[in-house]
C-alpha cells in the first residue's frame, strides 16, 4: 500500500473538485460529512439504461468521476471545511491500460486483481492510498508493488505532493 499524506491541500482540493486530474477514474464511492452526511455509490444501475447507452458504456462498473465531481463539489463548497470525506476511486478502461503498460504485465495475469486509489480527508488531515486486492489467495505481491508504484508516478505527475 502506498501512502501519502498531502502537505498542500488547497492544490489537491482544486484538482480533484474542479480540475481533470481524476476525469478517466472511476468512482466506486464517496462519503461527505459537512452539516449532514452524504453517501454516493458509485455503481451504475444498468436497468436505468437503454440498450445504446448500455453499450456507450463499455462494461464500465462505476460512474467516472467527471460524471459525479460537479455534485460532490456542490456538497463541499462553502465557507466551512468538511469534517470529513473518502473518495474511492478505481481505475477505469483507459487508466488500467496505462497501468498495464507502465507495469509491463500481463493483463490475463491481472483479472483476479482489483486496484482503488482512495482520498480521505479527517481531522484536518488529508491521505491518498492505493489499495489491492485479490479474488482467491496470492503470496506474489508483485501486482501490488506495481499499482503502488504506478500510483506514486501517476500523483507525481499531477504534482500532488
Amino acid at each position: 500500500m502506498y501512502v501519502l499524506e498531502i502537505q498542500k491541500q488547497r492544490d489537491l482540493m482544486q484538482q480533484l473538485l474542479m480540475g481533470s486530474t481524476f476525469h478517466e477514474w472511476q468512482l466506486r464511492e464517496a462519503a461527505v460529512t459537512t452539516y449532514a452526511a452524504f453517501h454516493v455509490d458509485g455503481t451504475l444501475q444498468k436497468e436505468y439504461y437503454d440498450k445504446e447507452a448500455l453499450e456507450e458504456l463499455q462494461g464500465r462498473e462505476c460512474a467516472l468521476w467527471k460524471e459525479v465531481q460537479p455534485y460532490c463539489f456542490s456538497l463541499i463548497k462553502g465557507q466551512r471545511t468538511p469534517l470529513s470525506f473518502l473518495f474511492v476511486f478505481q481505475p477505469s478502461v483507459l487508466v488500467r491500460q496505462a497501468f498495464l503498460q507502465y507495469s509491463g504485465l500481463d493483463s490475463e495475469a491481472l483479472e483476479s486483481f482489483h486496484f482503488s486509489l482512495n482520498c480521505r480527508f479527517a481531522s484536518g488531515k488529508m491521505m491518498i492510498t492505493s489499495g489491492t486486492s485479490a479474488d482467491t489467495f496470492t503470496m506474489d505481491r508483485t501486482a501490488e508493488h506495481a499499482w503502488d508504484a504506478y500510483v506514486e508516478k501517476y500523483l507525481m505527475a499531477k504534482g500532488i505532493e
